[in-house]
């Protein structure tokens, strides 16, 4: 098996299949779609609602308009956006900076939004629990794992 993945033609057949896989598929296409999706699902959609009834109170306006609490589900995802690239470590073929350049700018796409989200689009946020400290580095041990079985492999 060894010898099979080593052949260059194989190598070149699987980062190319990784690569189209990955961009735009995994690091761009998502991540440029969820602002728009995130805009349109709660913020215009609760105010068409409160404008277009008559029967919705104050109270219930503002609950309808006030804005989500700031969430980290999003770091799952670069978790395993992370672990596919480091799976291109395995087939080194000679333009392996192209799957990490695209990887460098899905990462500065999802700053730039959680940057802007966090500073205006968001109530509230809590991260001071030990478990989410916990949690990330569960989760990065498994991308350490990967680059350390790509080493040996």
């Amino acid at each position: 098996i060894k010898s099979i993945a080593e052949h260059p033609a194989v190598q070149r057949s699987v980062y190319t299949q990784l690569l189209t896989y990955l961009f735009p598929g995994c690091l761009l296409v998502p991540f440029m779609m969820e602002p728009l999706a995130a805009n349109m699902l709660f913020y215009w959609l609760p105010v068409w609602l409160v404008r277009s009834r008559r029967d919705v109170g104050i109270f219930e306006a503002e609950q309808r308009l006030v804005a989500p609490p700031f969430d980290l589900s999003r770091y799952g995802d670069i978790t395993v956006n992370i672990a596919l690239c480091l799976l291109a470590m395995f087939f080194t073929y000679r333009d392996l900076y192209r799957v990490f350049m695209w990887l460098i700018v899905s990462l500065v796409i999802v700053y730039a939004w959680d940057h802007f989200r966090f500073l205006r689009c968001c109530r509230q946020c809590y991260f001071a629990a030990p478990g989410l400290d916990r949690t990330k580095d569960y989760l990065m041990a498994a991308c350490c794992g990967l680059i350390a079985a790509s080493l040996v492999f």
